[in-house]
């Protein structure tokens, strides 16, 4: 990032607004860039902010008292102030959203740009948050800081890791050179700690995806925990503090895995897919020379699976799912879905290798092609050029596992090849399938599936999801409770079936839709199709009613 904003400045740009939520990180590369300057030439430093006004933070003083932004900026623009300078302006998104004084400050920074051309006055605003209105868009440049790297991140706890070393060797550092200062404390890291290259690498892999001050926190926090940087707690209690981080940030949540392939009744073309790609983030099939795949669309009616699958893949895979519900980034302001969309885009980047998964993708990409723009000012068809751009050009191993009930409305440049690998298709579950799903939730709820009727079960839930089966499994075992805990039986389980009619009846129109869009467009998930009929899916339930009874 250091180098594309030198880049910005070679060039001449006048102002620049950085999204970053760790405002010292930024200022401190900023510096060390007016530092470097343009060839030969030094640049100035100053920082501006509402409580110092201009500081300088090489002399450590303060440049020009003035805290007002109206007037901070009129400094900027006045002949005594100096050329040649990296004026920063700290959280200045506050003063655009002020009515009062929000049109003097737009007119001032654009009076400012050609000024800026000129004497090199460079205007840079460092905020967490971008909130341009329509009249600086053209006249100011966005950019968004990286997330730390893995090196970043490294140095970060070996500082943690020092602070624990000085403690308890008891150090005394107060009069010792800079070089013995750091053999001190490499000493200390060596004697005290023991943490191993592969113990650092674990660590640092684990805190991938966070700032800087909250991975220092999640070290810190690690060691007051655990008392160690090298046990396996150590690791999973930093990806613990992680996934906190990820939830509240609203935007992504951390779904930790529940399943595995073989809790998945069925689907054997889509687990055998998955098996066969279960090594590709390994380094050994990278080295191999074999691509990481892209993503798939799983499309089908609900309750088949689809999450499921999903949630056994980040398992069968072992590396993070991340869920991410489209409509939470939408925003009223100009800009905030886009950036929003961008900090998902780049955490699960910071987090790869992983999966992100986007559910129903259709109710929330339907219109991309722009045919919904006079709805939200065009705001769902940028997004999703966004993320088709993403999809296409990432080079991060992040892999989309997106489902949709209805995909017929998606776009057809979004489910093309080369930005998914496959589209599958999950039908209703066979009857063979409705056996295994019925043996997974009977053994998980700790009964043996040999003292069920498997064949009757199967034989009169067709047209009934695998959810839809779960559920009746619980709600038989809810009525066995109720029943003096009686143990559950088979007829437990079918009642709970005629109670609840299935989404394959209450929506039967559907089915055969989805089915006729998939045939030649989509792989079928299982290697079996199911041969039920919607048509006759009332008569299979009525006939379940009647044996109930």
């Amino acid at each position: 990032m250091r180098n594309r904003i030198k880049q910005y400045l070679l060039a001449g740009y006048p102002a620049l607004w950085i999204q970053d939520w760790e405002e010292e990180r930024v200022c401190k590369d900023l510096q060390r860039i007016a530092k470097d300057g343009k060839g030969n030439i030094t640049l100035s430093y100053l920082e501006w902010s509402c409580t110092k006004g201009f500081y300088d933070p090489a002399a450590q003083k303060t440049h020009k008292d003035v805290t007002d932004p109206i007037a901070a900026l009129q400094y900027v623009a006045s002949p005594n102030s100096p050329d040649k300078t990296l004026y920063i302006f700290k959280n200045f998104h506050f003063y655009l959203d002020n009515p009062n004084s929000k049109h003097m400050i737009i007119q001032l920074i654009k009076d400012l740009i050609p000024v800026a051309k000129i004497t090199e006055r460079h205007l840079i605003f460092v905020s967490s948050q971008v909130n341009l209105p329509q009249e600086l868009s053209k006249d100011i440049t966005f950019l968004q800081f990286d997330l730390p790297d893995a090196d970043t991140l490294d140095s970060v706890l070996y500082d943690v890791m020092s602070s624990v070393a000085i403690g308890k060797a008891r150090l005394d550092l107060g009069k010792a050179t800079a070089e013995s200062r750091r053999k001190m404390i490499e000493g200390a890291v060596k004697e005290h700690l023991n943490v191993s290259e592969e113990d650092r690498y674990r660590l640092v892999q684990a805190a991938l995806g966070l700032t800087c001050a909250e991975a220092e926190n999640a070290f810190a926090l690690t060691w007051v925990e655990n008392n160690s940087f090298t046990s396996p707690e150590a690791v999973a209690y930093v990806q613990k503090i992680k996934t906190q981080f990820i939830n509240n940030s609203g935007l992504l949540e951390y779904i930790p895995p529940k399943f595995s392939l073989d809790d998945i009744g069925g689907l054997d073309e889509l687990k055998k897919w998955l098996v066969m790609y279960q090594k590709a983030f390994t380094k050994e099939a990278i080295d191999f020379g074999l691509a990481i795949p892209k993503g798939v669309i799983c499309t089908g009616q609900p309750g088949t699976g689809k999450s499921t699958a999903a949630n056994a893949t980040s398992a069968a895979w072992r590396i993070p799912l991340l869920r991410f519900d489209i409509g939470q980034i939408f925003g009223s302001l100009l800009g905030e879905t886009e950036q929003k969309l961008r900090t998902v885009l780049r955490t699960a980047e910071a987090l790869a290798p992983c999966i992100l998964q986007i559910e129903e993708i259709e109710k929330s990409l339907a219109g991309i092609s722009g045919g919904n723009s006079s709805n939200d000012g065009g705001t769902t068809s940028r997004i999703g050029a966004t993320l088709l751009t993403w999809m296409q050009e990432k080079s991060k191993p992040v892999f989309v596992f997106a489902t949709a009930n209805d995909i017929s409305n998606l776009d057809s440049a979004l489910i093309r090849k080369g930005r998914f690998d496959e589209i599958f298709f999950i039908d209703l579950p066979t009857f063979e399938e409705r056996e295994a799903i019925f043996k997974i939730h009977i053994r998980k709820r700790g009964r043996s599936p040999e003292k069920f009727d498997l064949n009757k079960l199967a034989t009169h839930s067709e047209g009934y999801g695998g959810a839809e089966i779960e559920s009746a499994v619980e709600a038989g075992l809810w009525a066995a409770f109720n029943d003096s805990k009686r143990d559950l039986t088979t007829d437990d389980i079918l009642q709970a079936l005629a109670a609840t009619k299935p989404v394959s009846i209450t929506k039967k129109e559907t089915i055969l839709q989805i089915r006729q869009w998939a045939e030649g467009r989509a792989r079928n998930a299982s290697s079996v199709s199911s041969q039920v009929n919607p048509e006759t899916l009332d008569d299979i339930y009525s006939r379940l009613r009647k044996i109930t009874n």
